[in-house]
């Protein structure tokens, strides 16, 4: 009791955060990830992006907490931690489809400039989301073949988990391009480097939180399929990979939406 007591206190001081203005405690640890100057001209376009971040992410986190209460009800009162983390990320992941582009000048002008994932996040991270997908419909095979050995097991949630995980892999495709291919404005030095600076963190936080997502996909399989093992060294080893691959994909969410970046920019292409 008293441990939920403390994770609803932190919950309801998380949610409650993502009210008021943006501190400068946060704008400060954006820059320090970023490696990012900021200045008058550029520092209310970082406030912008931390402010939308923030309530959506707060709001994946109450949607969370709630299908948590609703996912419990009638077998007493509990809270899900993977429920509560998928709400977060996903969270995380509307509020980087509805960041705003950079505002438009009197003359209108864009950089012809190409930009390039590689430049923002790096590859390593990038290839984790499909691995994921690719584990999850090998499992969804593993599924079909205990089947057909005569043992029961939940084919149709094998299989649904693995579309849920080529799906969030597609969605994390589509938002990428949303994010690199949103104009940007030919403007001052610091204004460009502030807007590099949020499609950077943006990718960062989309790929660690759609990595992690998958990561609960391929979990979620692995729990279904240990109910066709009765023999307890198989069971064991399919459970312990489960918590390895919860550990690991929320790590893996957690490292790379936190860790620091610097956008190199080629040189400058004479705008249109």
């Amino acid at each position: 009791l008293v441990v939920l007591v403390g994770a609803l206190a932190a919950i309801v001081r998380g949610i409650s955060s993502s009210i008021g203005p943006v501190s400068r405690k946060r704008v400060a640890k954006f820059a320090r990830r970023q490696m990012l100057f900021i200045t008058p001209d550029n520092g209310n376009i970082v406030i912008a992006y931390l402010a939308t971040t923030r309530r959506w992410r707060a709001a994946g986190l109450a949607t969370g907490l709630l299908v948590s209460i609703a996912w419990s009800f009638g077998n007493g009162f509990s809270i899900n931690m993977v429920q509560l983390i998928a709400g977060w990320f996903a969270g995380a992941v509307m509020a980087e489809w509805r960041i705003s582009r950079l505002p438009v000048g009197t003359r209108r002008a864009a950089s012809l400039q190409p930009r390039m994932p590689e430049a923002y996040v790096s590859k390593a991270a990038r290839a984790v989301p499909p691995v994921l997908a690719v584990v999850a419909v090998a499992l969804a095979l593993v599924g079909g073949g205990v089947q057909r050995s005569g043992r029961t097991v939940a084919l149709p949630q094998l299989v649904t988990m693995a579309v849920a995980a080529l799906v969030l892999t597609a969605v994390g495709r589509l938002v990428e391009r949303r994010i690199l291919d949103r104009p940007q404005p030919y403007a001052a030095a610091d204004v460009l480097a502030a807007d590099d600076a949020i499609r950077s963190r943006s990718l960062h936080v989309l790929v660690g939180a759609i990595g992690a997502l998958a990561a609960y996909c391929v979990v979620a399989q692995l729990g279904f399929l240990s109910s066709a093992y009765t023999d307890a060294g198989t069971h064991a080893a399919i459970k312990a990979a489960e918590v390895a691959i919860w550990l690991l994909g929320t790590l893996f969410g957690r490292m790379v939406g936190t860790s620091p970046w610097s956008v190199q920019r080629p040189p400058a292409v004479r705008p249109a």
